[in-house]
C-alpha cells in the first residue's frame, strides 16, 4: 500500500503532497537527530557517573577488607 501511495505516479500526480510529506519527513529526521544527540549525551554522563560509582565501590571494598584483617 504505501509502495503505491508514494509510487512514481502518485508523485506525479500529487506534487503539493509529495513536497509537503518531503518537508515533514524532514522535520521529523532533524527531530529524531536532535534526540539522539541529547540521549547520546545523556549516556555518557550516565557512563561517567557509573565509572565514578564504581570506583567508589572498589575503593570502598578494599576499605572493608583492611578492617577485616586487622
Amino acid at each position: 500500500m504505501i509502495d503505491e501511495l508514494y509510487g512514481a505516479d502518485w508523485i506525479q500526480q500529487n506534487p503539493h503532497a509529495t513536497e509537503q510529506t518531503i518537508r515533514m519527513l524532514k522535520d521529523k529526521i532533524q527531530e529524531l537527530q536532535s534526540k539522539l544527540a541529547n540521549n547520546q549525551e545523556k549516556r555518557a554522563k550516565l557512563e561517567a557517573q557509573n565509572k565514578e560509582y564504581k570506583l567508589t565501590i572498589k575503593d570502598m571494598d578494599r576499605r572493608i577488607m583492611r578492617g577485616l584483617k586487622d
